[in-house]
């Protein structure tokens, strides 16, 4: 079963022919096979579903096909992620090959129920003495470091993965340039 694309714009995708519901994750494939591209199904007409795509939708044309993927949106978890750099489908990036995950997680969930969350009372020392002095973190708290440009939170970022008592540190750099990517894993944590 597939679908055919009937209007496209610079951020959405219009298709019909499959009865998608909303969170849908849909393959675009264009009707010569050389592109590719993975979307969400965010509305859904009577006759028509909205897709938005999660990369470049340029090249794609009018009758090109989109599939229902059954399974979701699943990404490789475990061991074979330590040390790798990621995009956010855990397409590698550092140059180092595949990632040979044995064990794969859906990347949309349910969250826990707010009743069967830990309660937050031990320590976590982050490796930083004014922050594990003043400003006492525990396990399991989020943390959010807000400044303006040139201030240093990239450097206070890095101070944090290399001294803190965690076994597995996993690092998000969210809204970041592509420039600044290589350069916070060389220059910050000292990696590469």
């Amino acid at each position: 079963m597939f679908g055919t694309i009937t209007k496209i714009s610079s951020t959405t995708i219009e298709a019909c022919g499959l009865r998608p519901s909303i969170g849908d994750i849909i393959k675009i494939v264009s009707l010569h096979g050389d592109k590719s591209e993975l979307g969400m199904i965010t509305e859904v007409n009577r006759n028509t579903f909205f897709i938005s795509p999660f990369g470049f939708i340029e090249g794609f044309k009018i009758g090109d096909k989109v599939f229902i993927n059954e399974q979701g949106m699943m990404i490789p978890v475990g061991e074979a992620l330590l040390g790798r750099v990621v995009d956010p489908f855990i397409r590698p990036k550092d140059g180092k090959g595949a990632i040979n995950a044995l064990a794969f997680s859906p990347i949309m969930k349910a969250p826990l129920d707010a009743m069967k969350r830990g309660l937050i009372t031990e320590p976590f020392h982050v490796g930083v003495r004014t922050i594990d002095a003043l400003l006492t973190c525990g396990k399991g708290q989020k943390m959010g470091i807000f400044a303006g440009s040139g201030v240093g939170k990239s450097t206070l970022m890095g101070m944090i993965v290399k001294g803190s008592e965690a076994s597995i540190k996993v690092v998000a750099l969210i809204g970041e340039r592509g420039r600044e990517v290589p350069e916070f894993i060389e220059k910050n944590l000292g990696i590469l």
